[in-house]
């Protein structure tokens, strides 16, 4: 039996995210589904976070159209990040921590929770305060992710 690698340890990093985001993007697809209609009410499988939106934009009455807007570039900025996670994945065996596609990657996976604190912070609510928990969580998490991947030997 092989023993794992540091290399290893990175890849699962990888793979976690790429997996997690993959269940984000199913879950906040259903949901988007689910509030056009194309799926029912009673869907099981689906986030709550466009109705977490709504329920955030009201005290500033944005329209529900400008809301389904910007949860759809959620979503696609959701995708884009899970597949680039999924390509660092599949690249981090042969590339280690010097694979080109590390910094997009990061770029794009922090970015996505910074601009949920920043959108927590312009919309404030209690749910926005609480939900800016959750991203700092999430930046502070990834964040760690990038450190391990980057300052871990590959060997």
């Amino acid at each position: 039996m092989r023993t794992p690698t540091w290399r290893t340890l990175k890849r699962l990093l990888l793979l976690f995210w790429a997996v997690w985001l993959s269940l984000v993007v199913a879950g906040n697809t259903t949901d988007a589904l689910r509030a056009m209609g194309t799926l029912p009410a009673d869907f099981s499988f689906a986030s709550g976070n466009y109705e977490a939106i709504l329920e955030v934009a009201s005290p500033m009455e944005l329209p529900n159209s400008l809301c389904a807007f910007l949860y759809a570039g959620v979503i696609a900025w959701e995708t884009l990040s899970m597949a680039l996670f999924w390509i660092a994945a599949v690249k981090m065996p042969r590339a280690g921590a010097r694979s080109a596609i590390l910094p997009l990657t990061f770029m794009v996976g922090l970015g996505l929770w910074a601009a949920f604190q920043i959108a927590c912070e312009a919309l404030p609510s209690p749910l926005a305060y609480n939900l800016a928990g959750t991203h700092r969580l999430l930046f502070t998490e990834q964040l760690a992710t990038l450190l391990a991947v980057v300052l871990l030997p590959d060997e």
